[in-house]
């Protein structure tokens, strides 16, 4: 983890489980060869567009890779690595947060579960259902990154990297810039808790945390 290995043919690398947060990322020394979607190697499996036939990895496929002629051996510096272990969420009040039932407003601060069935396109909250002050629809509207979206049902969805850019549900908060890859590393049934938080509050955070990583930057 954390460090450049170098493999020869035949090799196998075995990744096993994450024992720290809920995903990994291998990064390549090269570059790969494949078609281009939208002018991207991404794949997105939901619509199978991407990478090898739009569909996950699985046994056997093969990616060419053209390899560099010079490959650096680095080591990422124990200072510079998160640990996934923090499951409080902060969260900047949404558009329709005043829809919100005056009953569910404590429950919002008390504890949500990770469904299973949680992925790119969103985070799905279960264990603690919010509810609206009464039956209200609204417009279609502009979603991003860390919306967080309140179903009929009253389990909460925070959309992700892969969500939709519009949607119909009620917008009731937008998770914090710099708690989104935090989130994004919670594993299926763990529970995370939302801490609402002002704009400035979510601004002042990510300015501190460039600070601290200049600061890491320097010891380095």
């Amino acid at each position: 983890m954390n460090r450049t290995i170098n493999i020869n043919k035949g090799d196998v690398l075995d990744i096993k489980n994450c024992i720290n947060g809920n995903r990994i990322y291998l990064s390549i020394s090269g570059k790969m060869i494949l078609n281009k979607d939208f002018n991207s190697l991404s794949t997105y499996d939901k619509i199978n567009i991407g990478g090898i036939n739009g569909k996950k990895l699985i046994k056997d496929d093969i990616i060419k890779i053209r390899p560099k002629k010079i490959v650096e051996n680095r080591i990422i510096p124990e200072i510079l690595i998160k640990r996934h272990n923090e499951t409080i969420i902060r969260v900047i009040k949404g558009p329709e947060y005043n829809l919100v039932d005056k009953n569910s407003i404590n429950s919002l601060s008390k504890e949500f579960k990770i469904t299973p069935s949680s992925d790119r396109m969103g985070i799905r909250l279960s264990g603690n259902k919010i509810y609206l002050r009464n039956d209200v629809s609204i417009d279609s509207s502009v979603v991003s990154e860390g919306s967080v979206q309140l179903p009929p049902n009253g389990n909460p969805i925070i959309l992700m990297r892969d969500a939709q850019t519009t949607g119909g549900y009620p917008r009731i908060g937008v998770v914090s810039r710099i708690d989104i890859s935090k989130i994004s590393q919670v594993k299926p049934n763990e529970k995370i808790k939302l801490k609402f938080i002002s704009m400035d509050e979510g601004e002042k955070l990510i300015l501190h945390e460039k600070k601290i990583l200049q600061s890491k930057l320097k010891l380095v």
